[in-house]
């Protein structure tokens, strides 16, 4: 399903951290005409070495709670990586 909505906004870079030992062949399933990016997916031990080499890393979720860290609404957050740039 990531592969999918990746291809559906142009990105093609899948990155996986220790995902199942069955990943690939459930992800065929879900990946439909998005097998391409799924196939050149790389996978990592670890979140460290997943984004070793990227300069700014944004993660997404739709839930909330204290044990969450810091929250930053989407238009701040794309006000904030305007920054960086």
């Amino acid at each position: 399903a990531a592969a999918r909505a990746m291809k559906n906004m142009g990105a093609s870079d899948l990155r996986l951290v220790k995902p199942p030992s069955d990943w690939k062949i459930k992800g065929r399933k879900m990946a439909m005409s998005a097998r391409d990016i799924l196939e050149k997916a790389s996978v990592h031990s670890n979140l460290k070495t997943a984004i070793r080499d990227r300069y700014l890393v944004i993660g997404t979720t739709r839930r909330s709670g204290a044990k969450r860290g810091l929250f930053v609404s989407f238009d701040d957050a794309i006000k904030k990586s305007r920054h960086i740039f």
